[in-house]
């Protein structure tokens, strides 16, 4: 949003947080914090974001004052229930409402339920599984606007591998091979774990999975696997991609359901932000960030054996994993700054209001 100051337009964003987190500077948005009731509503298996009285009441406040006090031109709500919110702009204000999305559309029954699928005047998702999902319940497909996540650059790179490799037990003369995700069959598909095991059994040859939870079959249980679980502060996380010379990402062909919020997935972004070649089955949109031989490798799906062909060419000739992490980085650098978003955003707001004049 900070990007957005050098446009002509005024926009407005308000979304949802967590209670007792703290937003994160570079987004300049207002905040309603989630209540307890959504809590309530989670454990019991419910969906929080459209049956959190206390968080909707919030949130009027907060846009309706966004609304009277400034009246921008474009409102950009962040948060499920942005169907309802927008009937609240058409009684306070006029400006035209964007709506992000975030993976899964469990919001679109309560689109369904006030029956607007027109009402919002451009819809904004990272992935574009999301936006497929919301042509099929209604939304027209002009509305529909994908957007590559922004990176920041600056927070990868210059972090000393030796020191990395030591804060996570990797040997410092070993050609590290590395996975960061879950561990499930959709994702890390145990057949592709043990084919990076065996490609880890040769001398100076280390295997490294960073994953917040092991969903399926136990990776932990092979030989030559260093499998760290558990969440990372992001200077852990920025540790852990300069500790690899190389990341994968073997994901198996994924539906609607099964996509990741953002797309092409953002550890695989922020590998290439790392400046390390990566090697990705060509599934999802990471296509679109991979090219390859060129700043990566793109494999086949279910395909372990290609996977370890290229793992070894990369270990064999280190000038080549070189140059592919440079140009990994100089894509990022390219396609996905927060200047090429917020030149995105400004496309899409100026459709939206074309379409809220109309």
């Amino acid at each position: 949003m900070r990007a957005l100051a050098n446009y002509p337009i005024e926009v407005r964003g308000v979304s949802t947080i967590r209670r007792g987190a703290t937003p994160v500077r570079e987004f300049k948005m207002e905040y309603a914090h989630e209540s307890r009731l959504g809590d309530l509503v989670e454990a019991l298996g419910g969906y929080r974001y459209n049956r959190d009285a206390v968080m909707f009441a919030r949130l009027a406040w907060r846009v309706g004052k966004r609304l009277a006090r400034d009246d921008p031109d474009v409102l950009h709500l962040g948060f499920a229930s942005h169907s309802l919110f927008s009937l609240l702009n058409d009684l306070v204000g006029d400006a035209a409402v964007v709506a992000q999305t975030f993976g899964g559309i469990e919001h679109g029954r309560l689109l369904e339920a006030l029956d607007t699928p027109s009402r919002v005047d451009a819809y904004v998702s990272t992935t574009d599984a999301d936006l497929t999902a919301l042509e099929s319940i209604g939304v027209p497909a002009a509305n529909c606007h994908g957007i590559d996540p922004p990176i920041f650059l600056d927070r990868f790179g210059d972090i000393d591998q030796s020191a990395a490799r030591d804060q996570f037990d990797l040997p410092d003369d070993a050609f590290v091979a590395g996975y960061f995700g879950n561990v499930n069959e959709s994702r890390f598909p145990y057949t592709v774990a043990e084919a990076l095991d065996s490609f880890a059994a040769n001398a100076s040859v280390e295997g490294f999975v960073v994953t917040k939870q092991i969903e399926d079959r136990d990776v932990r249980d092979l030989e030559h696997l260093t499998v760290h679980t558990g969440n990372l502060s992001d200077a852990e996380k920025r540790a852990a991609y300069a500790a690899a010379d190389v990341w994968t990402f073997p994901f198996r062909e994924l539906g609607v359901e099964g996509a990741p919020a953002i797309d092409p997935p953002l550890t695989l972004l922020e590998a290439m932000a790392s400046g390390r070649p990566v090697v990705a089955t060509d599934t999802l949109s990471m296509g679109e960030a991979v090219v390859d031989a060129e700043n990566g490798y793109l494999i086949q799906p279910g395909d372990p054996s290609a996977l370890v062909d290229r793992l070894q060419t990369l270990r064999s000739d280190s000038g080549a994993c070189e140059r592919l992490g440079r140009a990994a980085r100089r894509t990022i650098r390219e396609r996905y700054s927060p200047s090429a978003a917020a030149d995105r955003l400004v496309e899409i707001y100026e459709h939206a209001q074309t379409h809220a004049r109309n």
